[in-house]
């Protein structure tokens, strides 16, 4: 049984004016018959595929940045193919700024809540399919969905 050894490319991600390493950026590396291989860089920049020897197209991208795509990349049998990617800011764009996520906590109990329940409305019922029941009946609707008791 013999090896096959493999080559790879690798590099890092970086903006173009700044130099700033361009974290969670991805990287995807495709050959002509359309095998694709997918990367995502790293915290320090850096990403690494093991590839075939062949030409590809080797394609970066990272949020607020448009896509990157090298062309012609050939990769020879039994060796590494370094290849940094500068990726650039629109002109009409600042720098990448950091997202902001806003968030609450839902109480899981209601201390004074003694009974659970919900109100929907038509479209929330129509939008759960409701409407292709065999009945169009509300109180066979209620008694037919799981996890609701009904009460005369």
């Amino acid at each position: 049984m013999g090896l096959i050894a493999q080559s790879s490319i690798s590099g890092k991600v970086i903006d173009n004016k700044t130099g700033e390493i361009l974290k969670g950026a991805s990287v995807l590396i495709t050959n002509k018959g359309g095998f694709i291989y997918k990367e995502i860089v790293d915290v320090n920049g850096v990403y690494k595929v093991n590839v075939d020897a062949g030409e590809y197209v080797v394609s970066a991208s990272c949020n607020g940045y448009p896509s990157f795509d090298i062309e012609n990349v050939i990769v020879y049998q039994n060796r590494d193919t370094d290849l940094d990617i500068e990726l650039e800011l629109p002109n009409n764009r600042g720098t990448c700024g950091e997202y902001v996520v806003y968030g609450y906590r839902k109480p899981i109990f209601k201390k004074d809540m003694t009974t659970t329940g919900e109100t929907i409305i038509t479209t929330e019922i129509k939008n759960l399919g409701f409407n292709k029941l065999p009945t169009r009946d509300i109180n066979e609707i209620i008694i037919q969905t799981p996890g609701v008791s009904w009460q005369k």
